[in-house]
């Protein structure tokens, strides 16, 4: 075992700080501590901090698109970590996640194609870029929900014709 060992000076407030970890090997220590000088340029508080702050700009869009609403509590302590966990939450929420499904992105793209169509709906345009992946991911889910929609209506239409 060896350990990586790391002084630096925090860009952003000055003081100094150091970074320890233990390594399997002397060569990973070393292979870690190069990779630590660039990496690291923040102290633990100071890389918190802002942390905090990007999380709850990136929050604040949401809240306000969606109309979240504001969370009480009984303490200003109860409030500020609700705060906090919603906003770290929000921060890292992909908004994509909710067409991530076979089922929904159907609904989305109103994907009324046959199996032979996917293929030229994996290039259609109107199929944004970060949902475009999903269809590709989701192609057989897809075929197979559209099958069973088309065997259903045809079901319905002979009961309705007899």
């Amino acid at each position: 075992m060896s350990t990586a060992k790391i002084k630096s000076i925090c860009k952003t407030c000055g003081k100094s700080f150091e970074i320890k970890k233990e390594c399997f090997c002397k060569a990973a220590a070393e292979s870690y501590e190069s990779y630590a000088e660039d990496y690291f340029s923040e102290c633990k508080s100071c890389y918190a901090a802002r942390m905090k702050n990007e999380n709850a700009d990136k929050a604040s869009v949401l809240i306000a698109k969606y109309n979240l609403p504001e969370i009480h509590g009984v303490t200003a302590k109860q409030i500020a970590y609700a705060n906090y966990l919603r906003n770290r939450w929000l921060a890292e929420w992909d908004e994509r996640a909710i067409y991530t499904t076979p089922q929904k992105l159907i609904e989305k793209y109103g994907i009324y194609l046959v199996e032979d169509e996917i293929a030229s709906a994996e290039r259609n345009q109107s199929i944004e870029d970060g949902y475009f992946d999903a269809v590709i991911m989701y192609r057989d889910e897809i075929i197979a929900i559209l099958k069973e929609r088309d065997i259903k209506a045809n079901d319905d239409n002979r009961t309705e014709n007899t």
